[in-house]
């Protein structure tokens, strides 16, 4: 009997204590199993409808995800009480009408927050039930890419301004693939499209995507693709002068593209040059300050824009210290304030220590190359005082610059395009959403593009119909289309590689 009890003892101490298991984790919606009338009933009069589910729910921004159709101007009023969902309408029904209650995740369970997505119910307070869809998908008509949970409106009528000022008759949103559909619509006319609706108050404001509206008939069957972009923009111009933060170089941003050759500039009455962007809204110029208090004119088409730069001179405290760097197997020596002369007598350019003649090749005011493309191990560049003066007089004290060599990426892009003759173009190389490289065309044409780093890119082609240089987009009230528009697919650009594309433009 003795050792029977050690025995016992001895097992129990071994055994180990394991958790319990709470079971698979749920991944299910909560389930609708009663509604206080059935789902497609005819002859509705009631306006408040009662949804019982399987578990305990919550609602999840059930303003912004429940869709009624027809649109209610009045928001209901969406009540949850442990397994029961209650819905209100607090606008009067109309009659002969069938009703759409889209759920679209504004009910999740409580305990995994599971959406309750495709759950549609459906009432008429007429005696039958409207049957005719409408569907398509709406994309991006830059990016060629879907839009999620983009809004499609449906309006009875339409008019210029009925964006600005009208709700929907009918609404649905996209899915994550950018479709859309829309069931149980009675048989008329609607005016439909497409809008990226950012405040969610449906109507369009001016930095919002839209589509141009198109005239459907619901007893037909219609499938679209609504394309969606930036309305033209015809706000007057408005520009900008940004915060000074390199002595002698000032830049204006414009609200808009800056189309016309008429801009002109002057600084204290005197026209002066000026750089603008590849996007036509910035402009870049360099000028010495020689007062405090600097009178600025900008004139655009009619219109007159002054400023005043007021930069104290003497607060210009910097020192003049270039550096150097290698591009395309060249020695650049670049500024961070624009340079006004180079006294080439004054530079020493050492090549693996051999004493190398300079050939000064200006880049832009800020750099300048000081040497043929050549390869070496090592690069020395010997600055003797005032060899480099800026714009403000300041001048480089003797330095000593070192730079190794770093190979040029003899990558290479070979573009073969096939166009429409006469037609101009824009085409940009993208690297993520920055460009790259740049060229203005006419008609079909071979490019080829160098020193391009590996990496994803693609390359994207604008007609430019009134050759303006930029792409204008649509413009939904005059029902203008916008610039057509070419996008490749990404494509990847490795070291030292050749890479040929041909791109055809329909």
């Amino acid at each position: 009997m003795r050792c029977f009890l050690i025995l016992s003892l001895f097992l129990l101490g071994c055994a180990s204590i394991q958790p319990l298991s709470g079971g698979d984790k749920d991944k299910l919606p909560p389930k609708v199993i009663h509604t206080s009338i059935d789902s497609a009933a005819t002859n509705v009069t009631t306006s408040i409808f009662l949804f019982e589910f399987n578990e305990y729910i919550q609602q999840k921004q059930a303003v912004d995800k429940l869709l009624i159709s027809p649109y209610q101007s009045k928001p209901p009023t969406v009540t949850v009480k442990k397994k029961s969902l209650t819905i209100e309408l607090n606008d009067d029904l109309i009659p002969n009408t069938t009703y759409t209650f889209q759920f679209n995740g504004a009910i999740t369970d409580i305990n995994e927050n599971n959406p309750l997505t495709n759950y549609n119910f459906i009432f008429s307070t007429g005696d039958y039930i409207d049957s005719a869809t409408y569907s398509g998908s709406v994309i991006n008509y830059l990016t060629k890419e879907p839009c999620t949970a983009c809004n499609v409106h449906l309006y009875d009528s339409f008019a210029d301004t009925t964006v600005l000022r009208v709700k929907p008759a009918y609404l649905t949103r996209t899915d994550k693939e950018g479709k859309f559909k829309f069931n149980n619509l009675p048989n008329r006319p609607f005016t439909a499209l497409a809008l990226k609706d950012e405040n969610k108050n449906l109507f369009f404001e001016s930095n919002e995507l839209i589509s141009l509206p198109l005239l459907r008939h619901t007893d037909s069957t219609n499938k679209d693709s609504l394309y969606i972009f930036l309305n033209e923009n015809v706000a007057t111009y408005k520009l900008n002068h940004l915060k000074q933060t390199l002595p002698g170089v000032h830049t204006f941003t414009s609200n808009k593209p800056l189309t016309t050759d008429t801009v002109l500039l002057s600084f204290n009455n005197q026209t002066i040059s000026y750089r603008l962007s590849r996007t036509k809204d910035t402009i870049t110029a360099i000028y010495t300050q020689t007062k405090d208090t600097l009178p600025i004119s900008i004139i655009v088409n009619s219109d007159t824009f002054n400023f005043k730069n007021i930069q104290l001179i003497s607060n210009y405290k910097y020192s003049l210290t270039p550096a150097l760097s290698t591009s395309n197997n060249r020695i650049v020596l670049t500024s961070k304030t624009p340079i006004k002369t180079i006294d080439t007598s004054k530079i020493t350019l050492l090549i693996d220590s051999i004493n190398t003649p300079i050939t000064i090749s200006l880049i832009d005011t800020f750099s300048f190359f000081i040497n043929k493309a050549m390869t070496y191990t090592k690069a020395i560049v010997l600055l003797e005082n005032n060899a480099i003066t800026d714009i403000y007089k300041k001048t480089n004290t003797t330095d000593t610059l070192i730079q190794r060599f770093i190979e040029s990426n003899q990558t290479h892009l070979n573009l073969t395009i096939n166009a429409k003759s006469g037609v101009s173009y824009i085409l940009h190389i993208l690297q993520g959403s920055k460009i790259i490289k740049y060229s203005q065309f006419i008609g079909s044409k071979k490019l080829s593009f160098s020193d391009l780093k590996q990496g994803d890119y693609k390359v994207i082609i604008y007609s430019d119909s009134n050759k303006n240089g930029i792409w204008d987009t649509g413009n939904i009230f005059t029902l203008k289309r916008p610039e057509t528009i070419t996008l490749t697919t990404t494509f990847e650009l490795r070291q030292n590689w050749d890479k040929e594309l041909t791109v055809n433009i329909k």
